[in-house]
């Protein structure tokens, strides 16, 4: 999938409200070190105990944030939208 907002990467980021304040030049720079990554349905994006050194901006569908409990049961700590 082709990012919505390749080439113009800037106008996304004012979508989103931690960047709407930055200037349109900060909002370039940023754009110029984004990427896109799309993940399927049920695809596990980190693990706890990986590493992790990317800021992630969820521009389309849900994340479900679970963990395992101590008995193996999936534990959902939340869900997070778009935005």
């Amino acid at each position: 999938m082709k990012c919505s907002c390749e080439g113009h990467a800037h106008e996304c980021l004012q979508r989103v409200p931690i960047f709407k304040h930055l200037s349109l030049a900060e909002q370039q720079s940023i754009s110029e070190i984004t990427f896109e990554k799309t993940y399927k349905k049920g695809e596990m994006i980190y693990q706890a105990g990986d590493e992790f050194h990317h800021l992630m901006v969820l521009s389309q569908g849900k994340i479900k944030l679970s963990r395992i409990s101590f008995n193996g049961k999936e534990q959902i700590m939340r869900v997070v939208e778009a935005g």
